[in-house]
């Protein structure tokens, strides 16, 4: 528990650091350009938090049980995601995206297999973001409500309710 708890900490610091200097990304694997673009070298710090993220968490989840077959992958997926970081490269691009994908399938199908609900609170939660930025949207294309370009980070929250899902799954067993 006391892992899981630190792996937690280490990701939600890193994306309320990132936030906080860059602003939120469009994607969590965005922070890697992020962090390029500020120092060469720096976008390694994403690849190290995504590899220990995973690491970390990946015997707490086999330890809970569940489909570990899913376990497994979610984590495997997300270390290869830390291992191939640089998406906008025609040649990494399919090995991140099916990276991050397997991890998504993996992660939140272990965390169906252990404990539903959870999934279903965070998706619910998700599904009722999408629904007001959507509703938003429309409102502003009438009432010009804004004023100018707004951004709801859809694919970032998606992401993070993920991560979000399986802690909650592992806290809540």
């Amino acid at each position: 528990m006391m892992i899981s708890i630190i792996a937690f900490a280490v990701l939600a610091a890193y994306l309320g650091i990132i936030a906080w200097r860059f602003g939120l990304p469009e994607m969590v694997s965005d922070t890697f350009y992020q962090l390029k673009g500020w120092r060469k070298d720096a976008g390694v710090v994403f690849s190290l938090v995504m590899m220990c993220s995973a690491l970390a968490m990946l015997p707490v989840m086999l330890e809970a049980g569940g489909a570990q077959p899913l376990a497994f992958l979610g984590c495997v997926g997300l270390m290869i995601v830390g291992v191939a970081p640089n998406y906008c490269d025609k040649d990494t691009y399919p090995v991140h995206k099916g990276a991050a994908m397997v991890a998504a399938i993996g992660c939140v199908g272990w965390a169906m297999s252990v404990n539903w609900w959870p999934t279903v609170l965070v998706a619910s939660m998700y599904a009722t973001y999408v629904a007001v930025a959507e509703a938003y949207k429309i409102l502003d294309n009438v009432w010009y409500m804004s004023r100018g370009k707004t951004y709801f980070h859809k694919l970032y929250w998606a992401e993070v309710a993920g991560f979000a899902d399986v802690w909650l799954t592992l806290w809540t067993k």
